[in-house]
């Protein structure tokens, strides 16, 4: 009988990756479809991959497969220190052949933070241990920030992509000395701290400090991008931008003034280091004013030895996207996009990743009493050569509705998780994925606004690659045309890795199993 089933699993395999133009490599076994919890794959240096999903209260399941795709061992763990009531992951990657996992949540009203190390590969726990922990969290500082506009006090975490060294920031908005609201703790490739300070306020200038994003430099040091203001109940409005280092070895930071436009309302920002020109890359969303609705994008250069901005460019999307999105989306409409991700080359080139997000006015059928919802738009790419001059923009056009927690939903397919995107470099090729429904095809070709995606059942797995003279790339079938238009093929693009050693993509798919639903790991390699 498994005989049977395997060769009818590889047959259909064969017919559902035939005419696709990502070539098909390999596929795990099938699981069921993860219900709840928190899933995401960490990609091995040697090849190999695990994946796991957190799930309240019940444990961590963990499969890992060898670097030539074969699922070897499977397993679930329960940690003895975390509850996993409501756990957060706050990053996942692989330290010396082992998967480090960076689990917060909240015990007895106090955020706290978890480091798991788990064997890349057995899947079996070796260690685990509270790493941080902030002040509890009160009643009424729970107002503040349910109904106060306060943020909450959490954890961040980011490694550097070059090296096996990390950082943790405990960020506690409620503390009253302004000095001690942001603490940064640098890890070596074995677990142990090279440094660990608070990032205070240069010369007391600014009394909130907002966390924005954070790089990692080896051993030498950490380099967080913060937004520091004052209002004008705290001594008068002013905001800059700040970048501050923690030196190895260090307990206090050095700060640096990015010079973007003082005064201006920062939305969003990331810095990466770009190891082949040795300078930060910075990326900000910024508006002239509070009441202002058009934002402004900076691109700058930083030096994080002479701590110098030396370069900054005002950028965004080019005049072309600008019009083909008013050609999609309506005269009126001007894309406003937040950078989601930069992405450093080895030649010193990026790209940047932008994706829209608008609220709509008037009632759904989805929320029950709900008068407006949010929807996903546009996703803009942007190459840069290593000087920070464009030279490819594109547009992924889409219309896709958000969740919205606290209102009753009445679609029981409407599946949030489908309607992440994933974007892929391959060096001299890129791509966006997506899952669409096909009605959206033949409307964007004729500069139409697409459907607005509520419930996921009639969307499949598109790619779109990032080439040619075309504003809108052409999008093709991830798992080829299904010949059944009944039958769909998704794919988890949230829960996905590029290998570009490799060259090989490793995506979760959905699959129908009579009544019931499944999931599989597959190896994909871009054509």
């Amino acid at each position: 009988m498994k005989k049977v089933l395997l060769v009818v699993t590889l047959f259909f395999n064969f017919c559902l990756f035939s005419e696709a133009q990502f070539k098909y490599v390999a596929s795990g076994p099938s699981f069921d479809e993860p219900q709840k919890g928190t899933s995401k794959l960490v990609l091995m240096k040697d090849g190999a991959v695990i994946f796991f999903t957190i799930i309240p209260k019940d444990g961590i399941d963990i499969r890992v497969y060898s670097k030539d795709h074969k699922e070897i061992a499977a397993t679930i763990i329960v940690p003895s220190s975390s509850e996993l009531r409501a756990p957060s992951l706050q990053a996942a990657f692989e330290i010396n052949r082992d998967m480090v996992l960076l689990i917060s949540e909240i015990q007895d009203k106090t955020p706290v933070l978890y480091r798991i190390i788990i064997d890349g590969s057995t899947g079996k726990l070796k260690k685990e241990e509270k790493i941080g922990e902030l002040k509890k969290v009160s009643l009424g500082q729970g107002y503040a920030m349910a109904f106060g506009g306060v943020d909450s006090p959490g954890f961040y975490a980011s490694k550097d992509p070059d090296s096996e060294n990390y950082a943790v920031s405990l960020f506690n908005s409620f503390e009253s000395d302004r000095n001690k609201r942001i603490e940064i703790v640098h890890y070596n490739s074995g677990h142990q701290e090279i440094s660990r300070g608070y990032y205070s306020s240069p010369d007391d200038k600014y009394k909130y400090l907002d966390f924005l994003s954070m790089a990692v430099i080896g051993t030498e040091k950490v380099s967080v991008m913060v937004s520091g203001y004052n209002t004008a109940a705290t001594g008068g409005k002013s905001s800059e931008v700040l970048l501050a280092n923690l030196e190895n070895g260090a307990s206090s930071f050095s700060f640096t003034e990015l010079n973007f436009p003082k005064d201006s309302l920062l939305e969003n920002g990331i810095v990466h280091y770009n190891p082949a020109i040795k300078k930060f890359v910075v990326i900000a969303k910024m508006y002239a004013n509070k009441g202002e609705k058009e934002a402004q994008m900076y691109l700058a250069f930083v030096d994080p030895y002479s701590k110098k901005t030396e370069r900054l460019i005002v950028t965004g999307i080019s005049q072309k996207i600008a019009d083909k999105a008013a050609d999609i989306y309506g005269r009126k409409y001007k894309y406003s996009g937040t950078p989601v991700n930069l992405h450093i080359n080895k030649d010193g080139s990026f790209s940047i990743v932008y994706e829209a997000t608008v609220k709509v006015s008037g009632s759904s059928s989805t929320y029950a009493g709900a008068s407006s919802y949010g929807v996903t738009q546009g996703i803009v790419t942007a190459a840069y050569d290593k000087n920070g001059e464009i030279t490819s923009n594109y547009m992924v056009p889409k219309n896709f509705m958000l969740d919205k927690p606290g209102y009753v939903m009445r679609s029981i397919s409407f599946r949030n998780e489908y309607k992440k995107f994933a974007y892929i470099n391959c060096g001299e090729k890129s791509y966006v994925l997506i899952n669409d429904t096909e009605r959206n095809i033949e409307l964007i070709e004729k500069n139409k606004e697409p459907v607005i995606v509520q419930g996921v059942d009639e969307c499949d797995a598109f790619y779109f690659p990032l080439t040619g003279s075309e504003a809108i790339p052409q999008r093709k079938y991830l798992f080829g045309d299904p010949e059944n238009k009944r039958e769909h093929n998704r794919a988890l693009l949230d829960i996905s890795a590029y290998d570009k050693e490799n060259d090989l993509f490793v995506v979760l798919q959905l699959q129908k199993e009579g009544r019931g639903k499944t999931v599989n790991l597959v190896w994909l390699k871009p054509q």
